[in-house]
């Protein structure tokens, strides 16, 4: 079973990396919030694209749940020279400005479908871009990088029933505890089988 917003995380990477691929170090996903730890594992790959979902609002409709998803496309660089080439660029490596010239044509108006499969049934919903932010801060500053960021919404409807039948069956649950017993004791387990 594939979900909507898996299909369009993996529908928005792969669009990436193939108009970006040969641009940057590393696409991939990323939490909505960056702490320190995260930050430091970010500045060992760049320059590099993220992908961030962030949630959405409902909108309202009477008869089907639609979701008004958000997500972000990040470009994070690094240059030691000035903030003109981490926005711009140069010889050596992508800046922001030149990472989001290539990704947002790519990206506005792409319309995801479920397994690849190009159908109305399958249509996921349609890419809209909103909004493209300078995410500059004094830590980023001092660490010779620039964070920008793309916004985009996608209206989801979940209408129907999901196809469970492509999920595996949950019949048994299995567990084994190791509750700090003097060595040589036996580690205690439990094994339920559930009906179905």
């Amino acid at each position: 079973m594939s979900s909507r917003i898996g299909a369009t995380e993996d529908a928005i990477r792969a669009r990436l990396q193939q108009v970006l691929g040969n641009h940057v170090r590393t696409i991939e996903y990323a939490p909505p919030d960056w702490d320190e730890d995260y930050l430091k594992r970010v500045m060992l790959n760049l320059p590099g694209v993220f992908v961030i979902f962030h949630g959405g609002q409902g909108t309202p409709n009477s008869n089907t749940p639609v979701l008004e998803a958000h997500w972000s496309i990040v470009a994070a660089v690094r240059h030691v020279q000035t903030a003109k080439q981490r926005a711009r660029g140069d010889t050596t490596e992508i800046g922001c400005f030149e990472i989001f010239e290539i990704a947002l044509p790519a990206l506005h108006g792409m319309t995801v479908f479920l397994n690849g499969e190009m159908t109305d049934e399958n249509a996921v919903g349609t890419l809209n871009f909103l909004a493209w932010d300078n995410d500059a801060s004094l830590q980023h500053e001092r660490q010779a990088m620039m964070v920008q960021s793309l916004k985009f919404s996608m209206q989801i409807a979940f209408s129907g029933n999901p196809d469970a039948g492509l999920l595996v069956p949950f019949e048994t649950f299995q567990s084994t505890y190791d509750i700090g017993q003097p060595e040589g004791a036996p580690v205690t387990g439990d094994s339920v089988e559930l009906e179905q």
